[in-house]
């Protein structure tokens, strides 16, 4: 993807969340959409002057539900900035998990005030747990096959095999999907 199509998809992702409050008649949201964009331009424009963004990013963020209007958001990017007041939250996905550190707006160069971490698998135990389901009963369940997954797929695997479905057809629908 080229960096045009990348700040074009940016740009529609940001103006689809706007059109979708608008919509809802949600004038707080619609505030609150237009800043967190100015924000995120303004990052851009300061981290491009300082060297620090070789490249943009596509959006890295995408709405949970595009028809709704709020603030559940799906991190789609290996990493996004969210602006809260007077600080930078840096969320970054790793391999194992997600990294979080939080910063001074304006000072994001400098060391962290707050950081924290989690593991994907962690998070399996616990929603594993949640369900009442064994992660061996769906490595079974799946053939070894749900160690191969994306962390996001495996949280489906997860749910599909608690209802009951199959594997087979579980990786039919996301196949389509």
């Amino acid at each position: 993807m080229t960096l045009d199509e990348r700040n074009q998809r940016a740009s529609l992702v940001a103006t689809q969340s706007l059109l979708s409050c608008v919509q809802h008649h949600d004038a707080a949201a619609v505030g609150a959409a237009i800043d967190a964009h100015i924000a995120r331009l303004n990052h851009l424009r300061q981290g491009v002057a300082r060297g620090e963004f070789p490249a943009i990013e596509r959006a890295a963020l995408l709405p949970h539900d595009p028809t709704e209007c709020g603030s559940d958001f799906v991190l789609d990017g290996a990493s996004a900035w969210i602006t809260v007041d007077s600080l930078s939250v840096y969320i970054k996905r790793e391999a194992e998990g997600v990294v979080v550190d939080v910063f001074p707006a304006g000072a994001e160069g400098t060391g962290s005030l707050a950081s924290t971490y989690a593991y994907f698998d962690e998070a399996e135990e616990v929603v594993c747990e949640e369900l009442g389901i064994s992660l061996d009963d769906v490595l079974t369940w799946s053939g070894a096959r749900y160690e191969e997954q994306s962390p996001d797929v495996r949280a489906q695997l997860l749910r599909a095999f608690a209802a009951g479905k199959t594997f087979d057809d579980v990786a039919a629908e996301l196949a389509t999907a």
